[in-house]
């Protein structure tokens, strides 16, 4: 027996070798794949020790991604969509690490066309008609393993499951609901959000919608902008005109347990205890906020081509999903505006936020955990770019 495959025996039965290795291992992640084809011992104890364990694939999820993505390692992919996107209605993808949603509806009847991102199987859901004259939208979101979809100015959700099947409907609330601006998945939480109310529902195991609970907000802090989850399933926070609330559904008071004053907030994102935030034309750029303090966040680190993107950028769009960053505004070019996304990954440990080297300059993209999404209209493709695979 080789000296270097006896440690690998011994591990079956020490576990003091086993974690030895594994720490071994887990410093050359991006040569697993070589080292699997070294031996059957090599590539059982990789198999066993770190695919198959769910916190090794954490920190790899974690640290790796970071990496790939910071240095522009991905493999891509490009998906033909086989439909024409010739419609009025502006096109949005929404994505995660298994599907792809693209709004593909025309003036007289809504559309929402799914990829499977591990078969490229596409199908069509056909929702009926809507009333573009009257600015009815329609609204849809990913959740873990389902989606929902709804229009703006009904009182309805409709469940699917990732297939494109219908799997339940709800109304939002017993109460009249004109207007959604739009809906929030968060894990199992659905957020319905209108123009001074935000109604929480619940996926249930049956895969059924359940109307939880629904909050008020005062009149003198305008609309609600945007929602995100927080630490437990009862709370979360919500983004206003001049300041971001904390809610927790379980307190007996009928009010936020406190408020972050930020000015302006169009969107948010939160990665554990820090808030992203973005403002707008009234508040350039994005800024972090700690949610238990209050306080704001200065990013560090940053190269003067981020610096100068977050100096200049009026976003009213942010997306943050683990480390990945996304935000969508315009970027000023001397007296010219231009649509731009800024596309990177942000560290919360050290604030520092760095600039993928993946961006094609397409209007439309989007980003998952692991995978960044860009949508070609001219050509009718999506291109993927996998960070994990």
């Amino acid at each position: 027996m080789s000296i270097f495959n006896d440690p690998f025996v011994r591990s079956a039965h020490d576990p003091g070798v086993a974690s030895f290795l594994k720490e071994v291992f887990i410093r050359i992640p991006l040569s697993l794949k070589t080292n699997q084809l070294v031996c059957k011992e090599w590539r059982d104890f990789i198999q066993n020790n770190l695919w198959d364990d769910q916190n090794t694939r954490n920190y790899f999820q974690t640290h790796v991604l970071e990496k790939r993505q910071r240095c522009g390692q991905f493999n891509e992919t490009t998906v033909d969509l086989s439909v024409n996107i010739v419609n009025p209605v502006p096109v949005q993808v929404k994505c995660d690490d298994d599907l792809v949603l693209i709004d593909v509806s025309n003036i007289d009847a809504a559309e929402l066309l799914l990829v499977n991102l591990h078969s490229h199987h596409r199908n069509v859901l056909k929702l009926g008609g809507f009333d573009l004259t009257k600015g009815e939208q329609l609204l849809y979101e990913i959740g873990h393993d389902f989606f929902v979809t709804a229009f703006s100015h009904r009182n309805k959700l409709l469940m699917w499951n990732k297939d494109g099947k219908l799997a339940g409907e709800s109304e939002v609330t017993s109460d009249h609901l004109a207007y959604m601006r739009t809906v929030r998945v968060f894990k199992k939480q659905i957020f319905v959000l209108s123009r001074s109310k935000i109604y929480v529902l619940h996926k249930n195991a049956d895969f059924e919608i359940v109307p939880f609970a629904s909050v008020t907000c005062p009149e003198s802090l305008g609309t609600v902008r945007s929602v995100v989850d927080y630490k437990k399933e009862s709370q979360f926070l919500s983004a206003h005109d001049r300041e971001v609330l904390v809610w927790d559904l379980d307190q007996d008071s009928a009010g936020p347990l406190r408020s972050i004053e930020t000015d302006l907030v169009v969107d948010i994102a939160r990665k554990d205890g820090v808030l992203s935030t973005v403002g707008s034309l009234q508040v350039p750029g994005v800024h972090l906020w700690n949610i238990d303090t209050g306080a704001r966040i200065k990013l560090v680190n940053c190269n003067q081509e981020t610096q100068t993107y977050l100096s200049r950028g009026i976003f009213f769009m942010l997306k943050l999903k683990g480390n990945h960053i996304l935000v969508q505004g315009n970027y000023l070019y001397g007296m010219q505006s231009k649509n731009h996304f800024l596309h990177g990954v942000l560290n919360i440990k050290d604030y520092n936020l760095t600039l993928c080297k993946d961006d094609h300059g397409f209007e439309h993209c989007d980003i998952s955990q692991s995978k960044s999404f860009f949508m070609d209209t001219e050509r009718c493709v999506l291109i993927v770019n996998d960070y994990w695979s």
